[in-house]
């Protein structure tokens, strides 16, 4: 079936609801919820363009370079500032800011001139003023009207909360555009970042490298090389790289930006793509939900179809499995918070270096700077620590990634799995049902989407109703990883360093020494006492969560087997679960084929 008018849509949305009501038919209200969450976003929601990267790439840059603005009032800019929310920008024949807070706690509409206190890092710290989100709307030239354009925090930030805000709005977009900068590929965080992306079955990303204006034709060669060999390894070696300077289109040199053809593929995906994206992400979603229930339901059916011995036996292994869970994961687990905790203790000695080579190097730039050079000094000193500071952190923070990465897998791959041999799949089903449920029985397996959980925990009560949680479960774990330790400092350093310095005008360099000295204890105490208690806590609650999935899969696997045994003793509850099997497979089968077509009218 090919998606092109108002009866084929209308034949998807069907085709959707018919796999919710058959799972609310067995009793998978889980599942039937996603996909009724799922079709209200597709049937409801507009068009959602996010631009991510990590801090300091440029978003805001771009995204006035996308509104058209030679200003930065409504997407504010600046060396070493941070937006610190999320700024939404939609089509309105009236232009009007609103601030919308967190927790009910309603909203506010103010002049464009004051978004910068509520957005920016500088002026709202770690968004104390419990900001949710700020809408702009206006008449932008050319700006779609069924588009909502993002800007958006740094990703994987020293600011844990910029990746909150991440988190819940990924499931929202309907396609993304990601930046990175000439002078430095996609690292490790980037990396996982686009993952995330994938993970979230956002199929259309616009990847841009930003400043291109700002390295020598060779470093930038090597960098779109390095950029195009991570992209292929997570199969995404056809998506195009745009080779961008925001700031030459936002200083009004268009033809000099390189931003036109980026621009043109925006508009081509407007125009003829944009409803084929949300019916792919919606038919993604349902798949996904319809599948997980067909794994289960396999394996109960054709347990049913063996000899009431081979089922008992089936039965009694997985029993035996499950209480003698924790004995057999205990060794795991240890091992796991050896690596762990020893990761940590060797991170808290590279944040100490760190902070004694800030404290150099610093000392070192005061003690050069001629006297008659003092006061440019202190207007430059917050950038320079800033950047002093990302250097020395980066090493210790790519050590420890690499270490906590390698022991959440190791934990996954060593966790015990259970096999029922009895249970052999049928030769006449579409694909082997014991090896689609095989990798749901490993405790492990699953422990690299489910550990986001303690995430989830500790921000539970920032959380609003303008953000849907659906898609939290499916973020890596090593996304919650990437927040506390990071070497995106600028934000931090922020913090008190400008007016500190404003405020004492020290000419001498001994007190523009004890006051930087002073700030650098200060930003370095901050990771010391929040960022490594939370990592510590991290162990606990991945030990925790692994625990929570090992058991709860066990229960699944000894539940559906006792649900065949009931099958054997009752010919028609046998003949039920595989009807019902059945109708799944075929309704899997009706899939609608989605193509660009679906973009000439809306989802409705």
């Amino acid at each position: 079936m090919d998606i092109t008018n108002r009866q084929a849509r209308q034949e998807l949305l069907n085709w959707a609801r018919n796999i919710k009501d058959l799972l609310q038919q067995r009793g998978d209200n889980a599942g039937a919820q996603t996909i009724a969450q799922a079709l209200k976003q597709y049937q409801e929601a507009p068009f959602l363009l996010p631009v991510l990267g990590t801090a300091k790439r440029g978003k805001s840059t771009l995204v006035n370079a996308l509104l058209g603005r030679q200003d930065d009032t409504l997407a504010p800019v600046g060396e070493i500032q941070t937006s610190s929310v999320i700024t939404r920008i939609a089509w309105a024949e009236k232009e009007q800011v609103t601030v919308y807070f967190r927790e009910g706690k309603g909203s506010l509409v103010i002049p464009p001139e004051e978004i910068r206190a509520y957005v920016t890092e500088k002026e709202n710290p770690r968004n104390q003023k419990q900001v949710e989100v700020v809408e702009v709307t206006g008449p932008f030239p050319g700006h779609d009207q069924e588009l909502i354009l993002v800007d958006t925090p740094g990703a994987a930030s020293a600011l844990a909360h910029h990746d909150d805000f991440l988190l819940h709005l990924l499931p929202l977009a309907d396609a993304v555009i990601y930046l990175v900068t000439a002078d430095d590929p996609l690292n490790a965080a980037e990396e996982q970042l686009l993952q995330q992306v994938q993970k979230e079955y956002i199929s259309k990303i616009f990847f841009a490298v930003n400043m291109v204006d700002a390295v020598r034709p060779s470093e930038l060669a090597q960098g779109l090389a390095q950029n195009q060999k991570i992209l292929a390894k997570l199969g995404l070696a056809d998506c195009r790289i745009y080779q961008i300077s925001a700031l030459r289109a936002m200083q009004g040199d268009p033809p000099g930006s390189g931003l036109e053809p980026l621009l043109a593929d925006l508009r081509a995906l407007l125009a003829q793509q944009k409803g084929a994206l949300k019916a792919q992400r919606l038919q993604a979603s349902v798949t996904a939900c319809a599948q997980r229930a067909e794994q289960t339901l396999a394996l109960e059916v054709l347990g049913s179809k063996q000899t009431s011995q081979q089922l008992q036996a089936d039965i009694g292994r997985a029993t035996t499995y499950r209480a003698n869970l924790p004995a057999t994961i205990e060794l795991a687990e240890q091992k796991f918070s050896h690596v762990w905790r020893r990761a940590l203790d060797e991170l808290e000695i590279g944040l100490r270096h760190a902070r004694d080579e800030t404290q150099r190097a610093t000392s070192t730039r005061i003690q050069k700077a001629k006297h008659n050079e003092l006061e440019k000094l202190v207007q430059d000193l917050p950038v320079f620590l800033a950047n002093t500071m990302e250097t020395e952190l980066k090493e210790p923070a790519r050590r420890f990634e690499t270490t906590a990465r390698d022991a959440c897998e190791a934990l996954r791959i060593t966790g015990p799995a259970f096999d029922i041999r009895s249970v052999a799949p049928e030769q006449s089903v579409d694909r082997p049902e014991w090896e689609k449920w095989k990798p749901m029985v490993g405790p492990g397996a699953t422990v690299a989407t489910s550990m986001v959980i303690a995430k989830v925990a500790s921000v539970a009560a920032a959380s609003s109703s303008w953000f849907s949680l659906a898609g939290w479960l499916s973020a890596p774990l090593w996304w919650v990883l990437a927040g506390p330790v990071s070497w995106s400092l600028g934000a931090v350093g922020l913090l008190m360093l400008p007016y500190a310095w404003q405020k004492t005008k020290a000419r001498e360099k001994t007190q523009i020494d004890n006051a930087a000295r002073e700030q650098i204890n200060q930003i370095f105490d901050r990771f010391r006492t929040e960022r490594l208690p939370a990592l510590r806590e991290m162990e606990r609650n991945i030990i925790a969560e692994f625990r929570i999935q090992t058991q709860q899969q066990a229960l699944e696997m000894e539940a559906a087997l006792n649900r065949a045994a009931q099958h054997q003793a009752d010919p028609h509850r046998c003949a039920q679960a595989e009807k019902f099997l059945q109708d799944l497979r075929l309704a899997l089968r009706a899939r609608p084929v989605v193509s660009s077509g679906l973009a000439a009218v809306t989802p409705n």
